[in-house]
């Protein structure tokens, strides 16, 4: 659910304008942020979380490295589909989505189990 509301906030940010949608556009815009992520973000951050977990535990750098260089590539691959219009209507609110992500994979997975010597 965060994930969604920063990547829906990232576009409402992007819209809101003199010539932008109305407030109910923009709210009917927060179901498909809200699949998305479900259907794509949840299941990538649990399978980097099953498959890199211990590792990523151990120190936080190596998860901002790893969190950063994806980001790299949602920005590069939305740039090859749809251009300078896909990094900012795609790009950006999947960064969005996958720092909120990895913040809250540190705080409420990564780091309990790095107290917990399971690192």
């Amino acid at each position: 659910m965060a994930a969604a509301v920063a990547a829906w906030l990232t576009v409402l940010g992007l819209l809101t304008g003199d010539s932008g949608p109305g407030f109910d556009e923009i709210v009917k815009m927060f179901g498909p942020a809200l699949v998305a992520t479900l259907l794509i973000g949840f299941p990538v951050a649990t399978l980097v979380v099953a498959f890199s977990g211990r590792q990523l535990a151990r120190s936080v750098e190596t998860l901002a490295i790893t969190v950063l260089l994806v980001c790299v590539m949602l920005l590069l691959s939305a740039y090859w589909i749809a251009g300078s219009f896909g990094i900012l209507f795609f790009g950006l609110p999947s960064v969005m989505a996958a720092l909120t992500y990895a913040v809250l994979g540190w705080f409420w997975i990564l780091r309990p189990m790095r107290e917990n010597g399971n690192a």
